[in-house]
């Protein structure tokens, strides 16, 4: 079975975000990535509360994705970034017309895959993540 291309059918869903940056592989696709100590970014970020959920992990402490996470329950844009984009807000709004799409594109930590399928695209980056397929 041909599978076509990851990078073109399929939506890209957003992760939090102060902004990052453009860059490009070795045959000229462009893709976004995290800016490196230093770096200024290409993007707007799309979450004024991006720095807590990346100080958090550091702490060994697990958010889940969703509106009932405790930063995002206490943010005073909850209500606009659920329904629109805005200066400093719009990751619910993008979440949410990403998973209105047949398909998506997300690193393998910012999805619940247990009800869906999986293409892994560079898998060796991701060999912890072993899951059985249920038929």
């Amino acid at each position: 079975m041909l599978v076509p291309s990851l990078n073109f059918s399929y939506k890209y869903l957003d992760v939090c975000n102060s902004g990052m940056v453009w860059d490009s592989t070795p045959n000229g696709k462009q893709y976004l990535r995290w800016t490196k100590q230093g770096e200024l970014t290409d993007t707007t970020g799309n979450c004024d509360r991006s720095s807590i959920f990346a100080a958090l992990p550091n702490k060994n402490i697990s958010i889940q994705e969703g509106t009932e996470n405790p930063v995002c329950s206490t943010c005073h844009l909850l209500e606009a970034c659920r329904f629109r984009a805005g200066a400093g807000f719009r990751h619910r709004f993008l979440r949410r017309e990403a998973l209105k799409c047949d398909g998506i594109r997300a690193h393998p930590d910012n999805f619940d895959w247990s009800n869906s399928g999986i293409f892994c695209n560079q898998a060796g980056q991701y060999s912890q993540l072993m899951r059985s397929l249920r038929y």
